[in-house]
Parts: structure tokens; C-alpha cells; sequence
């Protein structure tokens, strides 16, 4: 048994340094994660907000478009009708067209972030290690390294 000590000493030793790394290894990918998410979130946001503000500018733009052709009709006489609805209904169509594009895009860029947040989860959790797994792996490794100095050190005394 006296042979076993320093084998199991190191053995001991190497288990806990190995559990240690591991479990620091596996904080430091949560902690990652956890960024990556938030990072997610707020750019998400940033892509809703933008997407708003096109919306606006656009609906702004079809507004004033009608406007300046209810100002054409005014000074013309003519009333609603005749020559200017179909700039009104080509105005609509456009204002709804640019929508919908607005909408797509927002649409495929949350998409496109909810993947690289996927592929990004995915590759930071092939980074996790088991930590029991380490530590016994890091047990056997430092008692195979005690046993061998021990044989070593039998060697040199015969």
C-alpha cells in the first residue's frame, strides 16, 4: 500500500486540478453564451426599430405623395377622380409594396440572427468538457505518472 501513496497522491491531485479546469472551462462558455444572447437581443431590437422607422419614412412619403396630388386636384377643379385616382391608387399600391419589403427584410434578418445565435450556441457548447469526466481522465493520468515515478525510483535503488 505504501507503493500506492504517491500514485494516489498524484492521482488525487491531477483529478482535482482537472475538474477545476473544466469547470472553470465550462464557466467561461456560459459566460459566453450568456453574451452572445445579449448581444442577440440588443441587435434584435436594433432590427425591429430600424425596420419601424423604414415603415414610418416610407408611410411619410405616401402621405405626402397623396397630399401633393390632393393639392394637384384642388388647383385643377377636378375633384377626386378622373386623372388623379389612379396616381392615389398607384400611390397606395406603392406605400403597401414598400411595406411588405420592409416587413421581408426585418423578417429575414431576424431569421438570419436566430441562426448565427444558433451556430454560435452550438459551437461554444462543443467547447463545454465533462467535468467528471476530467477529473477521472486527470486521476488515472496522475496516477499512472505517480506509479511510473515510484517504478522509476524502485528501479534506481536495486
Amino acid at each position: 500500500m505504501v507503493a500506492a501513496a504517491p500514485a494516489l497522491l498524484l492521482g488525487g491531485l491531477q483529478a482535482g486540478l482537472s475538474y477545476g479546469q473544466a469547470r472553470a472551462a465550462n464557466q467561461g462558455v456560459r459566460r459566453s453564451m450568456a453574451s452572445a444572447q445579449n448581444a442577440a437581443t440588443v441587435e434584435s431590437q436594433q432590427i425591429d426599430q430600424s425596420a419601424s422607422i423604414e415603415q414610418k419614412k416610407r408611410l411619410n412619403e405616401a402621405n405626402q405623395l397623396a397630399g401633393h396630388i390632393r393639392v394637384a386636384t384642388a388647383a385643377n377643379g377636378t375633384g377626386f377622380g378622373g386623372t388623379y385616382q389612379a396616381l392615389q391608387q398607384q400611390a397606395a399600391y406603392d406605400e403597401a409594396i414598400n411595406a411588405y419589403i420592409t416587413e421581408t427584410n426585418r423578417n429575414n434578418a431576424q431569421k438570419r440572427l436566430g441562426s448565427e445565435l444558433e451556430s454560435q450556441f452550438v459551437s461554444l457548447g462543443n467547447r463545454q468538457v465533462n467535468s467528471t469526466l476530467a477529473a477521472i481522465t486527470g486521476g488515472l493520468r496522475g496516477a499512472s505518472t505517480g506509479l511510473t515515478l515510484y517504478g522509476n525510483a524502485k528501479a534506481a535503488e536495486i
